[in-house]
C-alpha cells in the first residue's frame, strides 16, 4: 500500500507511531536515549484486543477492560520428608499452648532433623525432654507416614 492511499486518520496515527518509535530508531552506538513519552502512572492498563482479520484493519484496537490483579501464588510444598513433617507440626500447633513455645523441625547441613523448643535444639525426638512436646512431634510424624508413605496404615 502507497502512502498517499491512506485516510487522513490512518495517516495521522502513522506519524504518530514513527515519532513515538523514532529515539529507539535513532540511537546509534554510542548514543544516548532520549525519550519525551511521560512517564508510566501506576494503576489498571488496559487489554488491548489485535484484530482478527490477518490484514490490518482500518480500525483502532478494541480496549475491552483493565488488566485483572495477578492470583495470589500458593506456597510451594514442603521437599524435604522433615520440612514435610514440620509443615504438618506447625498446622497441629495452631491454637494449643504448645504453639507459644516455639516448635520447629529442622534439617541439619547433612540432612539430619533437629528439633528446636524455644531456643534448645535437640538431635532427635527422644531426647525432647517435655512428654507434651515429644507427643505433638510424634504426632506429627505419625500424620506424616500416614499422608506420604505409600501402603502404611
Amino acid at each position: 500500500m502507497d502512502a498517499t492511499q491512506l485516510s487522513p486518520e490512518l495517516r495521522k496515527r502513522l506519524i504518530d507511531l514513527m515519532l513515538m518509535m523514532r529515539p529507539w530508531i535513532d540511537t546509534g552506538p554510542g548514543q544516548k536515549q532520549v525519550t519525551s513519552a511521560p512517564p508510566i502512572q501506576p494503576g489498571p492498563r488496559p487489554v488491548v484486543v489485535a484484530p482478527v482479520s490477518p490484514v490490518m484493519r482500518q480500525t483502532a484496537p478494541k480496549i475491552v477492560g483493565p488488566i485483572p490483579a495477578p492470583l495470589p501464588v500458593a506456597e510451594p510444598a514442603p521437599t524435604s520428608m522433615v520440612a514435610q513433617i514440620d509443615a504438618i507440626l506447625q498446622a497441629r500447633l495452631i491454637g494449643t499452648p504448645l504453639e507459644e513455645i516455639g516448635i520447629r523441625l529442622v534439617e541439619s547441613p547433612k540432612g539430619d532433623p533437629i528439633v528446636l523448643v524455644g531456643d534448645k535444639s535437640y538431635t532427635g525426638v527422644g531426647d525432647v525432654s517435655d512428654p507434651a512436646v515429644q507427643a505433638a512431634l510424634r504426632a506429627a510424624i505419625a500424620e506424616w507416614e500416614r499422608k506420604y508413605t505409600p501402603g502404611y496404615k
